[in-house]
């Protein structure tokens, strides 16, 4: 993974060495859950002090034996007191190990991305709560729709995000680990301690029913990297919604600039809102990831390792990704004041005039009795006369040539306290659902 779009958590977690640190802690496990009831202390203790194994000396095995996992165990075998040897990988194959330790990963990842994810949905919630006020227009299309504020426009926005964010632990058997042996068939050890196995390597969520084969179902993992896309693209809608708002004849939003920021090499007064366009770009990678993930489900019978090296450029990117998203936007620095401006947010209202009240011009009109087709043909007329600086009284005009008499009132306020109450809940809790 490029480093540039990862943070130094996700680059250590996906790093080779703690992939053999993994791979060591679960071999141990393994040991500990089928023998360790018939091991003495010293050898106990002896087994948690085995070294971690040297990544070079592994890499040199892995010339010869073509194989991974056996050049691992080769290597750690060769670090362990005689007496232990013979337990190492005993009945294992390396779905076992592999599988397992990835379960391990993943966890870990997930943790890390929920803990940002949780922070950007509070600063989002703290943000919607401070404009909650801030009148602006709500565009559709691009175009003039109605008069919101800024605040319920992100209160959408925090929602969608503690959704995604939430869904990234609601994956069943994510961290489902493999003990059971060729095939799966449990031939050397015994079902009931998987549980104890997963306890042993410090899995938190409890055992999803394993079926038989030699490898963990892929199902899990496509269902979880979607997710991770689904918490990109809603990223990407929060980054876009302030290049929007930065375009230059809008100009009510910007991404804020650091001291000495250059926003282009040759227009100099630019600034452009570089960090927000990026999430647009990176969040085509975590989403380009589903496929190759998804695609591994399909495996020659009980196990092939077609999905294997998918996995390994895709796992990775997908979270490694994802978090330097969260990362960026949780550093993008909300509620600073550079980042909104009020009076451009009353201007363009002042100049979108009545286009914000036609729909409530359309619903009156109904509630009247007057014909739809009318009242459409009639709002669009109104907008085509020289003088549409009062569309309400050329509208009330028009239709009462028409036979229609009408006075149209103003739009009743938002109905959204609801929102308002659930973002002071998302603002302050710990474990935002």
């Amino acid at each position: 993974m490029i480093d540039r779009y990862t943070t130094k958590q996700m680059q250590s977690l996906w790093s080779l060495r703690e992939q053999y640190r993994l791979w060591r802690n679960v071999s141990v496990g393994a040991i500990l859950t089928n023998h360790g009831s018939d091991f003495t202390d010293d050898q106990r203790t002896r087994l948690f002090n085995i070294p971690e194994v040297d990544i070079d000396e592994v890499a040199v095995e892995e010339e010869s034996t073509r194989h991974d996992v056996v050049a691992f165990l080769n290597v750690m075998r060769r670090s362990m007191p005689d007496d232990l040897k013979p337990y190492l990988h005993l009945g294992m194959t390396s779905s076992d190990l592999v599988d397992s330790a990835q379960a391990l990963r993943l966890q870990y990842a997930n943790e890390i991305l929920t803990e940002r994810g949780i922070v950007l949905t509070k600063r989002l919630a703290r943000f919607s709560i401070q404009y909650w006020n801030t009148d602006r227009l709500a565009r559709t299309h691009g175009q003039a729709a109605e008069a919101t504020t800024l605040g319920i426009q992100f209160a959408r926005y925090t929602v969608m995000l503690n959704n995604a964010v939430f869904a990234l632990g609601q994956v069943p058997g994510l961290t489902n680990t493999h003990f059971s042996g060729p095939v799966g068939l449990y031939r050397h050890w015994v079902p009931q301690r998987h549980l104890e196995f997963n306890r042993m390597i410090g899995i938190a969520k409890p055992l999803q029913p394993m079926l038989p084969g030699q490898a963990v179902p892929r199902t899990s993992l496509g269902v979880y990297v979607a997710a991770l896309g689904a918490l990109a693209s809603v990223i990407e809608s929060i980054a876009l919604e302030i290049r929007l708002g930065a375009q230059f004849g809008v100009q009510e939003l910007a991404e804020p600039q650091t001291d000495g920021q250059v926003g282009s090499s040759s227009i100099s007064q630019k600034q452009n809102p570089i960090t927000c366009e990026k999430m647009a770009g990176l969040a085509r990678i975590v989403r380009a990831q589903v496929e190759p993930v998804l695609a591994g489900v399909a495996t020659w019978q009980e196990r092939d390792i077609s999905h294997s090296s998918a996995e390994r450029v895709a796992l990775q990117t997908a979270t490694s990704v994802t978090d330097h998203m969260l990362d960026s936007m949780n550093n993008l620095g909300w509620g600073r004041p550079a980042m909104v401006d009020r009076n451009r947010m009353r201007v363009n209202l002042a100049v979108a005039g009545d286009r914000t009240r036609t729909a409530h011009f359309l619903f009156e009109g109904q509630k009247a009795g007057i014909p739809v087709d009318v009242l459409r043909q009639e709002i669009r007329a109104a907008f085509n006369t020289p003088n549409i600086s009062n569309i309400r009284t050329n509208l009330e005009r028009r239709l009462e040539e028409l036979g229609y008499p009408i006075r149209f009132t103003a739009p009743p306020p938002p109905r959204v306290g609801h929102l308002l109450t659930e973002m002071e809940r998302l603002a302050t809790s710990d474990w935002d659902q």
